[in-house]
């Protein structure tokens, strides 16, 4: 299939595996969907969303979009346009980073997010830096944002594979899941202003003619120079999937392709695999010591199951048991465990001894020797010393006697 925005993917976040995917390593403007890693790195500086923020003039301070954005006006990345949105913060208002994390990522608050950034590190520039420090560390090797809340910025670009490991990782983050899949959100009242009610804006979450039951998030995003954007999570029968589109022609279009993306992915079908049977699969190690060969087979058939557009390259790896001498037949001797490309143990089974063994004599009569030897170390080692004392006083009494004068 395709889809209308200039940019996408599709992701298994459990797995990391790439279901479907358009020049999804090609930089772009995410617009508002920058809001991700401005709430994913406030959760991973702050534990305490109870601490009070300060909004500053400069943190909501709002000029048009020609001022910010002429070449030499002077004004920082960060600075607000008019028609942006907002979560209603006032110059000296206090609010909790709670508040103001529910009002960035649900009322899509570029305020919020200026607020956030000069509390986290006590200026919005530093902020950024960090934050994208943070991001290269993840692994996000074609990022750069200008500003913490994604209005147009020449150089604030992402891709959307990046984009979609941000969200990879910042839905493992449980007050994060929580935070994005949020339909409505009672604002507290203020020192300000009276309480009110912050929205969801992502159409997935809410009744109505795009509703998704299986979406669980994440963000939406629109600014005239980025086009309308989308970063949607759904959750179906224990897979979670991310979905990243860039740059689609209208509002309605990215919700359309966004579902269709998720129902293809888990309309599919999954195929199951036989890799190794207990009936013709058998294997066989050298044992020091032993009368034969140790022979043994699988306990049960291996199987893999995966969906077509998610099958991996698996590895086979023996890990055979220490064994002693008798080896019972249907003994455990090992596991053979299948692992897919990054490691994990998808499968595993046990190895079973295929006949009884028993060592060869002369082994088993040096073994045994051996293990007595352990056993009385401490008595043989004194009947030693002492038989070299015993040895040594008799030197010495039975010697003869130097009969030599001098004169």
């Amino acid at each position: 299939m395709d889809v209308s925005a200039s940019s996408a993917i599709l992701l298994n976040a459990k797995n990391g595996k790439i279901l479907y995917e358009k020049d999804a390593h090609t930089q772009k403007n995410p617009a508002s969907t920058t809001k991700i890693a401005t709430a994913i790195y406030l959760l991973e500086r702050k534990k305490n969303l109870e601490e009070i923020a300060t909004a500053t003039q400069d943190c909501i301070g709002v000029v048009s979009p020609e001022v910010r954005r002429a070449p030499k006006g002077g004004h920082p990345s960060y600075r607000l346009e008019t028609r942006g949105t907002t979560a209603w913060v006032k110059a000296g208002e206090k609010n909790t980073l709670r508040t103001l994390l529910y009002g960035l990522m649900m009322q899509s608050g570029n305020d919020a997010a200026n607020v956030i950034a000069l509390h986290v590190s006590g200026n919005i520039e530093k902020f950024m830096d960090e934050m994208n420090q943070f991001m290269r560390e993840k692994g996000l090797k074609s990022t750069n944002f200008t500003n913490p809340h994604g209005l147009y910025h020449r150089e604030h670009m992402t891709t959307a594979f990046d984009m979609a490991k941000l969200t990879q990782y910042a839905m493992q983050n449980p007050i994060f899941r929580d935070v994005v899949k949020t339909v409505s959100y009672p604002r507290p009242e203020t020192n300000k202003q009276p309480a009110t009610q912050f929205v969801q804006f992502n159409r997935l979450l809410k009744s109505g003619k795009y509703y998704y039951p299986k979406a669980i998030g994440v963000k939406t995003g629109s600014i005239a120079l980025a086009g309308n954007c989308l970063v949607a999570a759904a959750e179906h029968e224990g897979r979670l999937l991310i979905s990243v589109l860039f740059n689609c022609p209208t509002s309605d279009q990215r919700f359309k392709d966004t579902i269709a993306l998720f129902e293809k992915a888990f309309s599919e079908v999954k195929t199951r695999r036989k890799l190794f049977t207990k009936e013709y699969d058998h294997f066989s190690k050298e044992i020091e010591g032993a009368e034969r060969v140790l022979e043994a087979s699988l306990q049960e058939d291996l199987y893999v199951e995966y969906f077509p557009s998610e099958e991996s390259t698996y590895k086979a790896v023996l890990d055979w048991s220490p064994c002693n001498f008798p080896i019972q037949q249907g003994q455990k001797v090992g596991v053979l465990k299948i692992l897919d490309e990054t490691g994990a143990i998808c499968k595993e089974t046990a190895l079973l001894s295929k006949y009884p063994i028993k060592g060869k004599m002369a082994y088993q009569a040096m073994k045994g020797f051996k293990a007595w030897l352990r056993t009385h170390a401490v008595t043989v080692v004194s009947l030693f010393l002492l038989s070299l004392v015993v040895c040594a006083i008799f030197y010495i009494l039975l010697r003869p006697k130097n009969r030599a004068k001098f004169f």
